[in-house]
């Protein structure tokens, strides 16, 4: 029977892959004898990591999560604060959000839990530098249109002066 695509290995196919280890084969050996000889398609790298994980915890099943461990602090009342926050400065980082976070309601949560949170409320970014804006989704399609009517106005800017950081000489 074969492994689906990202589920976990099963504890007859850990077994397996343990046993052709002792005879010191490679991930891809392991790989192929897998697939050849019992039917099972697992990827060298799920291999290793499951390898890795054997070598650290000795043991064939996941470990179970103790409840309140690992499971996240953040309530509806944060996810408000975060938009709340987002809308007032679209250029808060994950960092400065987290330090918002702790210093106002004393909650510590992880910078990558903030950009979920944040991608959830449909903040996303824009990259094209080495900086980048949070834009709403509502925003997104609003600066569209008004790119578009440009376009369609055939508005070529020449009597706009483009200041953004630039040192400009008035003659």
């Amino acid at each position: 029977m074969a492994e689906h695509r990202g589920a976990p290995l099963s504890v007859e196919t850990k077994r397996r892959i343990l046993a052709i280890r002792k005879e010191e084969r490679s991930l891809g050996k392991i790989r192929s004898v897998l697939c050849l000889r019992y039917g099972v398609k697992v990827s060298r790298q799920g291999i290793y990591m499951f390898l890795k994980k054997w070598d650290r915890d000795q043991t064939l099943v996941r470990k179970t999560r103790v409840p309140g461990i690992g499971q996240t602090k953040l309530k509806e009342i944060h996810k408000d604060l975060i938009q709340m926050w987002q809308m007032e400065n679209d250029e808060l980082t994950c960092g400065e959000m987290r330090e918002k976070l702790k210093d106002s309601v004393g909650l510590d949560v992880s910078p990558t839990l903030i950009s979920k949170v944040r991608k959830d409320l449909g903040w996303q970014a824009k990259t094209g530098n080495r900086t980048c804006q949070l834009i709403s989704r509502k925003n997104v399609r609003e600066r569209l249109q008004w790119c578009l009517k440009a376009v369609e106005d055939k508005e070529d800017f020449k009597n706009v002066i483009f200041t953004d950081e630039t040192t400009v000489e008035m003659c």
